[in-house]
């Protein structure tokens, strides 16, 4: 590559500062906005492949716009996605290209649009409890669902699939795409939803605990029904001045998981028997773990935030057990050796019916193999693998 160097705007070099961490590169083009300091075409294809940002952004004169609706629907305390990553970006887009893809198969094959989308409104429902019965029945679930399940992952899975019977798309990954150098951050996001009426999809944040994953597949579901986008964060409806419908969502989420008849019940005489605990966040961590096998699959995060909806207990208390169940998850996390079965992981990022649905227009000849690869993150013998385990299951035909 030519040896030429070249100066980088200082609008672009601001805008590129706000979006990494690396020391490395920030000090590089730190210097060249004090110093003036240009860059050979090496140094930007370098730095250009470490941030992920195409080579040509480096060229212009003000930074690009790029659009991305769903940042619209933000909450107000994930201040920082006012500048969001390129993780999270390229996700987005990724998802986007997937639902686009649906969309078109399902339309130009005479499929329904789905009813659940939009069906409910928050205006003419008298309260969550009303709202979560009517998920309830949509997903054909009694109350007590979550009492066949201890774990949280197997409690995940079942719920997956009665939502994707509804036609909803779910796809889950802790990297982008197949790179794991970029990994997806949860202090970021937790997951996300992206409204259409043929090809709903919910993205799940995979670095969150199983528990984490649960409650954000039923506030996902939840704003599906109410017909929002939706970028997911944690503890996101504690400030006063978030939307209506993200305090809604978390509530529908947590009487799914913890019916308020329940809780209300269990939680006084659990209470008394817990006296002689005298700090009140170990004595809600010991409640928790007694009530485990009637709650389910919940977690302690899950049973703190209805006792905060129930004014059991404050804010305060609330965030502080939020945040270290996160850091116990994220200790555990990072004490495992094992990577798993990259075959099985693959599978798990994909929803099975946009994976079928791929399969059955490539053998139809309207989808090039190459367009499958690049719509799945996958190369030629991953996808054969993968196609010919699912085939295996029963899950794809």
């Amino acid at each position: 590559m030519s040896s030429e160097k070249v100066a980088i705007s200082h609008n672009v070099i601001n805008w590129m500062l706000k979006l990494t961490y690396d020391k490395k590169i920030l000090d590089i083009l730190s210097k060249c906005k004090t110093d003036n300091k240009k860059l050979s075409f090496n140094q930007i294809s370098t730095i250009s492949k470490k941030m992920c940002i195409p080579f040509g952004y480096f060229l212009l004169k003000t930074p690009p716009e790029e659009k991305c609706l769903l940042l619209d629907y933000r909450t107000l305390q994930s201040k920082e996605l006012d500048n969001p990553s390129r993780n999270l970006l390229d996700t987005i887009h990724s998802m986007e290209n997937r639902q686009e893809w649906m969309r078109e198969y399902l339309q130009n094959n005479d499929f329904s649009p789905v009813d659940i989308v939009g069906s409910l409104n928050i205006k003419h429902v008298n309260s969550t409890i009303q709202f979560a019965e009517k998920i309830r029945a949509a997903l054909d679930i009694k109350m007590k669902w979550y009492e066949k399940y201890t774990d949280p992952n197997e409690a995940f899975k079942f719920l997956k699939g009665r939502i994707s019977q509804l036609g909803v798309l779910i796809m889950q990954n802790g990297v982008v795409g197949q790179n794991t150098h970029r990994k997806l951050d949860l202090h970021e996001f937790r997951a996300f939803t992206l409204i259409d009426n043929y090809a709903p999809l919910i993205f799940i944040n995979s670095v969150d605990s199983p528990s984490g994953k649960l409650f954000s597949l039923l506030h996902e579901l939840a704003h599906i029904f109410i017909g929002k986008n939706d970028l997911f964060n944690i503890n996101n409806d504690i400030d006063s001045e978030v939307s209506e419908s993200e305090v809604v969502c978390n509530a529908i989420a947590a009487e799914i998981l913890i019916p308020d008849s329940i809780f209300s019940k269990i939680w006084d005489i659990k209470l008394a028997e817990s006296t002689h605990i005298t700090n009140l966040q170990d004595k809600i961590m010991s409640i928790a773990k007694q009530v485990k096998t009637v709650f389910g699959p919940s977690s302690i995060v899950a049973i703190a935030r209805k006792a905060l909806d129930h004014k059991k207990i404050d804010k305060r208390f609330y965030e502080e057990i939020s945040q270290k169940a996160i850091n116990q998850y994220e200790k555990n996390i990072k004490a495992k050796n094992s990577g798993g079965n990259f075959y099985a992981t693959n599978i798990s990022r994909l929803d099975n019916r946009f994976f079928n649905a791929l399969t059955v227009s490539l053998a139809e000849g309207k989808t090039r193999y190459t367009d499958a690869y690049r719509l799945t993150d996958m190369k030629r013998t991953t996808f054969a693998k993968v196609n010919n385990q699912l085939q295996e299951r029963g899950l794809v035909y």
